[in-house]
């Protein structure tokens, strides 16, 4: 006997899935003609001898992992992106900024995450962290170690679904742990670096709050894809406001005459990293 069910891809592995259906979870194969991920809303065909996949729901949101020209989905109906960062070991402000115009373009919402509080911070740390605050991104310090600032950032995640990205070493695996009440497994650091120690995608649900996170291995970073010049416009917003002022609409805002962006750089209205970062990123726009 044949029943159709709804339910929600939780866990992904090579070639087949786990889907949370009426509260049972059903391994299925993935269709072979299309891409499924952690977070699809799905109908599965409830069989006597296995269970399949019949229909993907259209998604909100989808993020993707670009290789080259090749795109893979990584995860679906996501709301937002949580970017983790250390004091050790410390990102380059450089993948803040690309991670900000992967959200944007993926229409999610991104949050920074100042994690490890309990350690001795840098100064150039503590400057990161007042560079993008004052970008109006909402931000959350935390120390799982110390159970410090997980219930705020808990209650942020209410009817939220997120994505944590970080470099090596800055505690995703413990932070999530903190989140959801999971003892995740992690390996003790070497050399200042972290062990990654996830295995499959999976999505967890944050302890007594209506909120989830997907966690995936391939996540730690990855290569930037087209980039269009709305989500350019939109994160680097600081510098497109003084570049209205450019005395030329073509500007390029490096050598060029009249340009105020440059002119802005030195009186203090945009720093100095976010430039930098501008130009890098400008260079994937996708006309």
């Amino acid at each position: 006997m044949e029943k159709v069910q709804i339910g929600k891809v939780i866990e992904f592995y090579t070639n087949s899935c786990l889907v949370l259906s009426e509260e049972k979870t059903y391994n299925c194969m993935t269709p072979k003609n299309h891409e499924v991920a952690v977070g699809d809303n799905v109908e599965i065909l409830v069989q006597s001898s296995n269970t399949v996949i019949s229909k993907i729901h259209d998604r909100s949101s989808a993020l993707y992992r670009f290789r080259g020209q090749k795109k893979r989905l990584l995860a679906a109906n996501l709301t937002n992106i949580g970017i983790i960062l250390a004091s050790v070991p410390q990102a380059p402000r450089l993948f803040i900024d690309k991670w900000l115009t992967i959200a944007d373009g993926a229409k999610l919402k991104p949050f920074l995450v100042f994690n490890k509080s309990d350690l001795e911070l840098s100064q150039e740390f503590e400057d990161t962290k007042d560079l993008y605050a004052k970008l109006n991104l909402p931000y959350f310090i935390t120390s799982c170690k110390e159970n410090f600032g997980i219930t705020e950032l808990k209650n942020y995640l209410e009817n939220r679904t997120c994505m944590f990205v970080g470099q090596s070493g800055v505690g995703k695996s413990s932070l999530t742990g903190a989140l959801t009440g999971i003892n995740l497994k992690t390996k003790v650091l070497s050399n200042e670096q972290g062990q990654h120690t996830t295995s499959t995608s999976r999505l967890f649900k944050v302890e007594n709050v209506d909120g989830s996170i997907i966690d995936s291995p391939g996540v730690r970073d990855i290569e930037q894809g087209p980039v269009s010049k709305s989500s350019i416009k939109s994160v680097f917003h600081e510098i497109t406001e003084v570049s209205k002022k450019c005395q030329f609409r073509n500007c390029r805002h490096k050598k060029d005459k009249g340009c105020f962006v440059k002119k802005g750089i030195e009186e203090g209205l945009i720093n100095q990293s976010r430039y930098d970062s501008f130009l890098e990123l400008v260079k994937n726009i996708d006309e």
